[in-house]
């Protein structure tokens, strides 16, 4: 089977995580790395044809799910792989359609490389509302073992406001930085025990203590997304 290629930065798109200390008064914001399902549909075209891959969608218990089909001309069969999305509070069931489809992609490993990107933490410059400044990733490169190694997050205005390494980054908060890890673990410890249940049911998560990087990504997402 095909392995796909790394992607671009001009294929990554750049979102607010969290305003820092607050959402109504910001003096600082968190950046998530993303991918849009448009490119997953390009790099599946351009790695294997368009006619290679195939997306199915379906609800099981109330949840739309997406399996993205690719034809193994060895096995002569389709090998399929899903993932289940969440709604964005604009357009529930588009919303659902293309983050399944973009879920099931990662599991294919296209995009896969997000997820180990630092924590990126940008202070406001003097006077600058940091929740209306838009940002963008300039640059990335990445290492043998397909993990971020650098970055460049310049804002609509050209400045740079991000790098990594850090060497030459806007300084972090004072206090340690939590993983993201350590923060989904701490957002759910702050529930009441009927609500903790249900959302570790939803997120199929069995042991709190065993919590994914990945899966905290998921969390941390649909979090941001019932903010919207």
């Amino acid at each position: 089977m095909c392995k796909f290629r790394l992607l671009n930065a001009d294929e990554i798109e750049c979102r607010v995580g969290q305003c820092f200390p607050d959402a109504k008064n910001p003096t600082a914001v968190s950046i998530l790395l993303y991918k849009n399902a448009r490119c997953d549909m390009a790099i599946l075209d351009e790695t294997i044809g368009s006619t290679n891959w195939q997306r199915i969608h379906e609800f099981k218990d109330g949840k739309l799910y997406c399996s993205v089909s690719i034809w193994d001309s060895e096995k002569q069969m389709w090998i399929e792989k899903e993932d289940v999305g969440v709604e964005s509070n604009t357009e529930a069931d588009k919303g659902q359609a293309s983050d399944s489809f973009k879920r099931a992609c990662v599991n294919w490993g296209i995009g896969r490389e997000l997820y180990t990107a630092p924590f990126i933490y940008i202070k406001a410059l003097d006077g600058e509302n940091i929740k209306r400044t838009k940002f963008d990733l300039k640059s990335i490169t990445y290492d043998e073992k397909c993990r971020i190694a650098s970055l460049v997050i310049v804002d609509d205005k050209g400045n740079t406001r991000y790098t990594f390494p850090r060497g030459q980054a806007t300084p972090a908060p004072a206090k340690p930085q939590k993983t993201l890890r350590e923060r989904a673990i701490e957002f759910i410890k702050k529930m009441d025990e009927k609500t903790r249940t249900e959302y570790l049911a939803y997120f199929q998560i069995a042991d709190l203590d065993k919590l994914t990087e990945e899966k905290a990504q998921e969390i941390m997402n649909f979090e941001k997304k019932k903010k919207k």
